[in-house]
């Protein structure tokens, strides 16, 4: 799970620098968040596209 999470931050931190100004924004977080229920969504349909 510890690896999941540390995946999450890392697409969120990268997805921050794209964007330039959402560096110390808490979006972020929430991108973050997003992106791991989509991936466990995807884990749940048994698809594998992540």
């Amino acid at each position: 799970m510890s690896s999941l999470e540390y995946k999450g931050q890392e697409t969120g931190v990268v997805k921050q620098k794209v964007h330039g100004s959402l560096v110390s924004r808490p979006d972020g977080e929430m991108d973050r968040l997003d992106l791991l229920e989509r991936r466990k969504k995807l884990k749940k349909k048994g698809e594998k596209g992540v």
